[in-house]
């Protein structure tokens, strides 16, 4: 039996609210109790912090200011003074490399940590732990571990349960890229796609060129693409393996949705072409009815399956259908002779999803208020 676990519906909204305000995420930090220490570059080490957190430490030698410096959980630098048969030890929490906020103090000087965080990482206090701060798709006590996918954040303990806008490096992709990610547990999931009722809704919003798919678009707090290139990234077959689930949320409150076990693109060169293994029928959720029937691949009408089909839109017809069905339908997908699954139709009250629910010939007051494309991946 197949246990998606509870499906976090409410983390999708929650992720709706935040979609435009979350830029970061604030990772778990692994605390750095050993540095070693060099002269400061600005004027030979005697241009110094004039502001101490500690000006009157007792010690020894530099090397007892250093630990000290260490055992201090605010401090990230000290100054040193030796003079007659005295020394003096001030501990600062100073970084920076900008010389001219530095003074020169006769017979002082400044001793800076060497920086022991890689890729780019910056040596940092964080809730009064000296932590390195790690930058783009790394992780790490000393961002040594590159995340390749939203479940890497849960290997290496490096985030919290809850919706995290956050940073991956899947291993094919040139470059690392946002996604959005809600992780319970052992499990991560990405948005794919998401589309939500609202008076601002726009006629036509998906209505998108290849180059917005490829990319993807947000074109308000309500409607979200993450683009065609990052999906396949994200679901190559060198990556983890991932599960795709179709959600829905009725404007009476019912939820539905249908999960695939498996999904692949092509890359752009053989047209974003999907691939879906079959639908998981024995998932465990109390979050939504489960669907079993096929609606990407119905088996009674092969001409409106999706499997294998490239994907696309009213500037590039890729469908085997002699109509434009990106332009008749009003948004981009993977069709053949048209669809069962129309998710980006132009008008909201128009989307169906056939078998199941139907805002076209509903009459009645229900209908298909939230749509969410979501990809799940366990550690």
């Amino acid at each position: 039996m197949s246990n998606f676990g509870l499906f976090a519906a409410h983390s999708a909204v929650i992720a709706v609210v935040l979609i435009h305000h979350v830029e970061s995420v604030k990772m778990i930090p692994h605390p750095i109790n050993s540095l070693k220490f060099r002269s400061g570059h600005c004027n030979d080490g005697i241009a110094v912090p004039s502001k101490a957190i500690d000006a009157h430490v007792v010690v020894r030698s530099a090397a007892e200011c250093a630990r000290v410096c260490m055992e201090h959980r605010k401090c990230i630098s000290f100054n040193y003074r030796r003079h007659g048969e005295g020394v003096n030890c001030e501990l600062t929490g100073w970084r920076s490399h900008d010389c001219s906020k530095l003074e020169t103090r006769l017979g002082w000087k400044f001793y800076l940590p060497e920086n022991p965080c890689l890729n780019h990482g910056k040596l940092d206090i964080v809730d009064n732990v000296r932590v390195c701060s790690c930058v783009g798709a790394w992780v790490g006590k000393f961002c040594e571990i590159r995340v390749t996918d939203c479940a890497s954040y849960i290997d290496h303990g490096a985030i919290d349960d809850g919706f995290h806008v956050v940073f991956i490096h899947p291993p094919t992709a040139d470059h690392p890229f946002h996604v959005r990610c809600t992780f319970s547990g052992k499990t991560a999931y990405y948005i794919l796609a998401q589309r939500i009722y609202d008076k601002e809704n726009i006629p036509g919003i998906f209505n998108k060129t290849w180059a917005d798919y490829k990319y993807g678009f947000r074109t308000n707090s309500m409607v979200f693409w993450l683009g065609n290139d990052k999906i396949y990234h994200i679901a190559h077959p060198e990556s983890r393996f991932h599960s795709l689930c179709f959600y829905f949320v009725l404007n009476n409150g019912s939820r539905f949705c249908t999960f695939y076990s498996g999904f692949t693109l092509s890359p752009e060169e053989h047209g974003y072409a999907m691939t879906t293994d079959h639908v998981v029928k024995d998932v465990v959720t109390a979050s939504c009815i489960v669907n079993k029937v096929d609606v990407l691949n119905p088996d009674k009408k092969p001409g409106l399956r999706s499997q294998g089909m490239k994907f696309s839109t009213y500037d590039r017809d890729q469908d085997q259908s002699d109509r434009n069905c990106a332009r008749e339908f009003g948004g981009g997908w993977w069709y053949r002779n048209c669809t069962d699954l129309g998710l980006t139709v132009a008008s909201m009250s128009n989307m169906f999803w056939s078998d199941v629910f139907n805002n076209t010939n509903n009459t009645g007051p229900t209908k298909i208020e939230k749509m969410y494309i979501n990809l799940w991946q366990s550690p």
